[in-house]
């Protein structure tokens, strides 16, 4: 004996015939739908036979509502039910039309930076920029970031490099705030970065380095001096130069016999593997210290108080890349070794210097060792 389901296709009446015996009598049943049909068949199995291995019942959810039901069911794998697992939801539910505050949103826009595996510094940039809105609407919501209040919000940062970079952090914070819902739109999208004009870089001259080593021979450790020689020579950012110097694979990566520094990803700024020649000049100060480099902070104020001129801001890097360009005479080629694009060298590292400077400053070995 069996639970048929026939399906009607002509006259007036479309949908499926549910067939069965019961008490030695036939029945039928018409349902519109087949999987009421299903659940029909389900049913009257489960009643007279016992057998029925799925339970069917009609439900008024949609499909896409049955499906996000089945899923979390799935999910919550019986340790709550889907009507307590809603009920704790909803306690801690926001609604996002009405934005949360900004100081919430400060803490929980940490919360992601930190799983992202940023590096350290990184994270502070952003941390200090997202406190510093925070801090200006204190007691306020998302939704009071409005175009107006974030452009008076910006307006504190007069210079066009400090400006365009708190931007560039703060639009991540915002860009984040939008992405959960508690902010319609980025207000930043309407307040542009403002155009800096490309300023002669400020390098050392050949001689101003012959005295920079100098004066750190006479009144720094002797491990400041290889650390000094990396820096310039090898033009190697601030930052990468101190995950270099506390890094534990440091012999291998200045490595005398290939003539390769080797900047592994999690040294570098923009995480790419970076290798650097080293060139005699370098090779010379490296042999003739054999020792870990190592500058701190407190030293390196000390060297510029007992120098006659002043190091500029990223002085040692900037004059570093126009060394190397000044022998390699490609942008390209400069920048590949470097870790910086062709555009950035040419329009805010590249000093000018004649090719006697350059010959100068590649021979200063000779003048010291």
């Amino acid at each position: 004996m069996k639970v048929h389901i026939n399906e009607l296709k002509k006259g007036r009446k479309r949908g499926f015939k549910v067939r069965w015996h019961e008490d030695g009598k036939p029945k039928e049943a018409f349902r519109k739908e087949f999987k009421d049909a299903l659940a029909l068949q389900a049913q009257i199995r489960e009643r007279l036979f016992g057998d029925s291995k799925e339970q069917y019942h009609k439900t008024y959810l949609t499909e896409s509502q049955l499906n996000d039901a089945e899923a979390a069911l799935l999910e919550l794998n019986g340790r709550l039910s889907l009507r307590e697992a809603a009920r704790l939801a909803l306690k801690h539910w926001i609604d996002a039309a009405d934005g949360i505050p900004i100081e919430e949103a400060r803490w929980r826009f940490l919360e992601q930076l930190e799983s992202e595996n940023l590096r350290p510094d990184t994270i502070t940039k952003y941390r200090q920029t997202a406190t510093r809105l925070a801090a200006h609407f204190e007691g306020r919501t998302t939704t009071d970031l409005s175009f107006e209040a974030v452009k008076d919000f910006m307006q504190q940062f007069k210079d066009p490099a400090n400006f365009n970079g708190r931007r560039r952090e703060m639009n991540r914070f915002l860009n984040y705030i939008v992405g959960q819902g508690w902010l319609p739109s980025n207000p930043l999208k309407g307040i542009k970065s403002k155009r800096i004009d490309p300023k002669q870089p400020e390098v050392l001259s050949p001689e101003e380095v012959v005295e920079l080593f100098r004066v750190a021979k006479q009144h720094l450790p002797e491990d400041a001096i290889p650390y000094l020689a990396i820096s310039i020579f090898a033009a190697i950012r601030p930052l990468e130069m101190k995950r270099l110097a506390s890094d534990a694979r440091i012999k291998k990566l200045i490595n005398l016999d290939t003539g390769l520094i080797t900047l592994p990803a999690d040294i570098t700024k923009g995480r790419r593997v970076r290798n650097i020649r080293i060139r005699p000049a370098l090779k010379a100060f490296l042999e003739a210290y054999p020792v870990k480099p190592a500058l701190s902070d407190t030293q390196f104020k000390k060297l510029k108080r007992h120098l006659a001129f002043r190091i500029p801001h990223d002085g040692l890097r900037h004059t570093g890349i126009t060394a190397i360009y000044m022998e390699h005479k490609n942008f390209g080629d400069t920048a590949l070794e470097t870790g910086n694009s062709e555009q950035i060298i040419r329009d805010h590292y590249l000093g000018f210097w004649t090719d006697a400077q350059a010959e100068k400053f590649w021979s200063i070995k000779k003048s010291l060792l």
